[in-house]
């Protein structure tokens, strides 16, 4: 029985001859009708109570490994920064990773209860492709078949699994930053955003979640320029460095068995990205240049996770009391049973400002209105249509909350279809179903519900 790892393993033959890694290997079979009889592998996250149990391992490894890598990132650059500098600029990036590499941990580990013979091929490939510049690149990656490929090959090793290489070459896709007209207009003000005098930038605002007419008069309230858009700064080459690599665990103990702790040590010294490691102290140097210097607050409201240069300068400031704000800019925050995201910012934040609610014996969440409703005026119209509004997951598990994962999306999808299939014939006409970013992820959403 022949392996399918990812959509890069695709095949037109449809026989029960092939075990499906999981669910995200998408078929596009919809306009041909064939009847797929892959079989399926069962995911190890569809028990809940497994998926919660292992979120709160995870919150505990994250933990270890995070304070092992504050004193490995302090030797390597020579400093000595506390605990929430490095949680500032590391810490969504090794979150992710940790439960991503879980994840598909676990799933491999899983295929040694199968009883049939498989056959394996992997692909080659060169394991400095796949380390990132930044959080942006590995972000953009890390759902995708490529980054999957190689890291179900990389533990199908590790996990001493008979294979054979085929021809296939892998690589990641580049991010390719258009040079359009908005762009050079976006970097234009960034440069100018530099200019602005200190004093007037005593309170900064950075991805404020706000619209700009409110974000700018918001800043003129506080008495200063208003703070549109941060400078853009160079990240750097991918000049991988073995030998400041192999400083990360050098004194710590590998654990000689073929667990996970043991395979996450190994991959962290391949794929913590350029911007902590090599280019870290070029870019905080042009970071502190550019960036306002020494303000009293700085708040955001996504910047916190994937703008590394934010990241740099927040945790440079937030080591002489600079107060740093985070606002919720979303749904499922302070609704789900769990959500590593949002423990991540109420824990490196002063104070976290929500849409309203609050929470007990938390002194640093801090109610507000939602800035986008606060000043709306919503009426009940008698005769409006009704509207069916779906969320949008990856193929591959990415963040660890109490949302459908994985292949669970499938079902989440078969569920609207079995609402709609109950509605009332002469009713259906006044749904309008509003999908977030339909073309993304391929799941083929719009053709399932057209069907």
């Amino acid at each position: 029985m022949k392996l399918l790892k990812t959509n890069l393993d695709h095949t037109d033959d449809h026989s029960n001859n092939y075990l499906k890694l999981g669910d995200w290997y998408v078929d596009n079979d919809l306009k041909n009708k064939k009847i797929n009889k892959f079989r399926l592998h069962p995911y190890h996250w569809d028990d809940r109570k497994k998926y919660y149990k292992d979120f709160k391992y995870l919150n505990l490894k994250y933990e270890e490994f995070i304070n092992i890598l504050k004193s490995e990132l302090n030797k390597i650059h020579n400093i000595n920064e506390n605990l929430r500098y490095w949680k500032i600029i590391i810490g969504p990036w090794l979150r992710h990773f940790i439960d991503a590499l879980y994840d598909r941990y676990e799933i491999i580990n899983s295929l040694k209860n199968i009883e049939d013979p498989l056959e394996i091929e992997i692909s080659e490939y060169n394991f400095l492709d796949f380390t990132p510049v930044n959080f942006d690149n590995f972000f953009f990656n890390f759902t995708e078949d490529n980054w999957n490929d190689y890291i179900f090959s990389e533990l199908l090793k590790y996990q001493k699994f008979k294979f054979i290489k085929n021809k296939k070459n892998i690589k990641l896709r580049l991010i390719e930053e258009k040079k359009t007209f908005k762009f050079q207009i976006k970097n234009l003000i960034g440069i100018l955003s530099s200019l602005i005098p200190n004093v007037l930038n005593r309170h900064v605002i950075i991805s404020s979640y706000l619209t700009l007419p409110k974000l700018i008069s918001l800043q003129l309230s506080l008495k200063q320029f208003p703070y549109v858009i941060s400078p853009n700064i160079d990240f750097g080459k991918k000049n991988y460095n073995c030998t400041m690599r192999n400083k990360i665990f050098e004194d710590v103990e590998l654990i000689n068995n073929l667990g996970f702790t043991n395979f996450l040590q190994v991959m962290i010294r391949q794929q913590i990205p350029y911007a902590y490691i090599e280019n870290f102290t070029k870019i905080k140097s042009d970071v502190l240049k550019v960036y306002p210097k020494n303000p009293k607050t700085i708040y955001t409201g996504v910047a916190y996770q994937a703008d590394d240069l934010f990241k740099i300068w927040t945790a440079e400031n937030t080591k002489r009391n600079c107060k740093l704000y985070i606002a919720q800019h979303g749904g499922n925050v302070g609704l789900s049973k769990w959500n590593q995201g949002e423990n991540h910012q109420k824990d490196i934040a002063d104070k976290y400002i929500t849409w309203g609610w609050s929470e007990k014996n938390n002194t640093k969440v801090l109610p507000l209105p939602s800035p986008h409703l606060n000043n709306k005026v919503i009426k009940n119209r008698k005769c409006g249509n009704i509207i069916l509004t779906l969320s949008n997951f990856p193929r591959y598990f990415y963040h660890h909350y109490s949302v459908p994962i994985s292949g669970q999306y499938k079902k989440y999808i078969a569920q609207q279809v079995n609402l709609l299939n109950n509605i009332d014939k002469n009713k259906i006409n006044f749904f309008r179903i509003r999908l977030q970013d339909a073309s993304k992820f391929d799941w083929n959403v719009p053709e399932i519900l057209s069907e």
